[in-house]
């Protein structure tokens, strides 16, 4: 099939607002990701106290705040508040109960501050690694009681990295009503809320700051003045504003980066990881076709596309498409070994501060390989509500579809899925429960 590309299209920009909430919750599906609205979040997770969990306050506060799209994690009551929150990579809890959402782009786990000492250290680090594997922002919350900006300071330069794209953190904490009473909160929902209100309105490549975006707080506390604000933001710590006549507001749009330019600002930083994202996920049906120019040439002409939509919609600097981004994809990139070893290389450039200072991605992925095996599918599974609910990684190359029957001895085995080809991405599934026994299976064969 030499010269030929199959199932070529074009790259979809993937949700930009997905949001990740992991706590613990009066009620609820346990190590399972739901995703809910506002009124869902209600009858499926919600308490008549939600003083009581930090994990609910923070949910409330990201619909109250512009937020729609949520996937809630309740992690287990029983045992270390560490242990759950950070769970088990093979039984797919606390943490890594998240790692089916192949859409999601923040985090927020709002317990995880309330650990201390070596506790909070070594969560953390699980945390950290597992946004930076997942490119999803975290946004983490002070601990509870810091009384000033230099408490603040301090605590983040003794606790947190200097040097991390994928952290962000806010300062102070919120008065809002929460149950009909004044409450001090933390901010990070409510933040998640602004991040996914912005995006909308904006563009993930704006920052989520200033006097646009008000959030739904009546005051700070502690109060911040002008010199408060400037020595948290320089330490890259996001000042949260109030002023009269206006509100709260996000006063700073900075990561945990203090070291890399490129990566110091959120915007930057997000708009980096979620165009990779979407980029490598188009990139699958290069694994069903050979390694050759012609390819080469449709994935150029997939990626330049995407990228001159996003400048066309303000996302780079530059009046001219060429002092806006670039894409290489051809025989400078992708040598005689990556040909025989079934891998082609993508290089591409986009502006995101300053016309023509690009800021450089590589990307390689895999094309046809006729001996390329299938992956062993590592399936996970729940019972929630009366549906039978799964969730599984797919490979770029091969095709899946659930099937099920009520005997797998004789069958017969009914498709019940339309074909998916994998992207990389997780493959979920839900299915009703039924009175009569029921088997199923996901079958998985070379697309090409």
């Amino acid at each position: 099939m030499g010269g030929h590309v199959l199932g070529q299209g074009s790259v979809m920009q993937l949700a930009t607002d997905e949001t990740v909430l992991i706590g613990r919750f009066a009620k609820g599906p346990e190590n399972w990701p739901a995703s809910v609205n506002a009124a869902q979040f209600a009858t499926q997770f919600g308490s008549a106290n939600s003083a009581a969990y930090p994990a609910e306050v923070q949910a409330r506060q990201f619909f109250a705040n512009g937020g729609t799209s949520l996937h809630v994690i309740r992690v287990s009551d029983s045992g270390s508040l560490t242990q759950a929150l950070v769970g088990d990579s093979i039984a797919a809890t606390g943490i890594y109960a998240a790692q089916s959402l192949s859409n999601a782009r923040l985090l927020v786990a709002p317990e995880l501050s309330f650990l201390g000492g070596s506790e909070f250290t070594n969560a953390l680090a699980a945390y950290r690694q597992f946004v930076a594997n997942h490119d999803i922002i975290l946004i983490l919350d002070p601990p509870p009681g810091l009384a000033s900006s230099t408490a603040m300071i301090d605590w983040a330069n003794n606790s947190l990295p200097a040097d991390d794209p994928h952290l962000v953190v806010y300062f102070p904490y919120l008065q809002v009503m929460l149950d009909g009473n004044l409450a001090t909160v933390p901010p990070s929902g409510a933040m998640a809320g602004i991040y996914a209100r912005n995006d909308s309105t904006s563009g993930i490549w704006t920052a989520p700051a200033g006097t646009s975006l008000i959030l739904n707080a009546g005051d700070i506390t502690p109060a911040l003045t002008s010199t408060d604000s400037d020595n948290l933001n320089a330490q890259n710590i996001n000042a949260i504003r109030s002023f009269p006549g206006t509100g709260v507001v996000p006063w700073g749009a900075r990561t945990r980066d203090l070291q890399d330019a490129e990566n110091r600002y959120v915007p930057v930083a997000r708009t980096g990881m979620w165009m990779a994202a979407s980029i490598s996920r188009a990139l699958a049906f290069a694994a069903i076709n050979d390694n050759d120019a012609t390819l080469w040439s449709q994935v150029r002409a997939m990626v330049e596309s995407f990228l001159n939509t996003l400048w066309r919609d303000g996302a780079f600097q530059g009046i001219k498409a060429s002092d806006a981004y670039f894409v290489r994809c051809d025989s400078s990139t992708t040598t005689a070994a990556d040909i025989l070893n079934h891998r082609a290389n993508l290089i591409y450039g986009v502006a995101l501060l300053r016309p023509a200072e690009f800021s450089i991605t590589s990307l390689t992925f895999p094309t046809f390989d006729p001996d390329r095996a299938p992956p062993e599918p590592v399936l996970e599974s729940a019972t929630v509500d009366g549906e039978l609910q799964f969730a599984v990684p797919t490979a770029a190359g091969f095709n899946y579809v659930w099937e099920s029957t009520t005997d797998p001895a004789i069958g017969p085995w009914k498709e019940i899925s339309a074909l998916t080809l994998g992207d990389g991405s997780w493959l979920r599934a839900a299915y009703p429960t039924k009175a009569a026994r029921s088997f199923f299976r996901l079958r998985v064969a070379p697309a090409r």
